[in-house]
């Protein structure tokens, strides 16, 4: 994010807006470690419910973006 607003990818308003939206995300998924994992062991499981039903599952553009820089 640091440097989208020094290459002037985002304006001041889009940076701070994008803090401000990552600090309400940390606060919500770290202030409760237990709900959090709950939380993700619920994806975790559709996700695998998914694969067992057979529906094909694509990475998303992120991990797609890590593969082709190894």
């Amino acid at each position: 994010m640091d440097a989208a607003y020094a290459s002037g990818e985002l304006t001041k308003e889009q940076y701070d807006a994008a803090i401000a939206e990552s600090e309400e995300i940390l606060r919500e998924m770290c202030e409760d470690i237990s709900k959090t994992d709950a939380w993700c062991a619920k994806v975790r499981q559709l996700v695998e419910d998914r694969i067992a039903a057979g529906e094909p599952i694509k990475p998303c553009k992120e991990v797609l973006a890590l593969q082709t820089t190894k």
